[in-house]
């Protein structure tokens, strides 16, 4: 296993106050940044605007893994199967 270099236990003394309370505002603008990128791609969702909103789509699908994609497959081949099979 690969060693990481070792760093001395008193080099670091830790954040200011106000080093933290900067770190705190960027946060907080970072997330009133995304709810508002989101607000606006649901809207565009809302209104129609499929074009604009596809940012929104592929965000979520990214989300989602190949082996989830085959669980939900699987699950709605069994749920449906039954519904177009003849019965005998």
């Amino acid at each position: 296993m690969k060693q990481l270099p070792s760093a001395k236990k008193d080099a670091w003394t830790g954040y200011t106050f106000d080093r933290l309370a900067y770190e705190r505002a960027v946060t907080l603008a970072r997330l009133e940044i995304e709810k508002h990128r989101l607000a606006t791609d649901i809207e565009r969702t809302r209104q129609g605007n499929l074009l604009f909103s596809r940012s929104t789509f592929s965000r979520l699908i990214s989300i989602v893994s190949f082996t989830d994609f085959i669980v939900i497959g699987v699950k709605l081949w069994r749920t449906l199967s039954p519904i177009f099979s003849r019965k005998r």
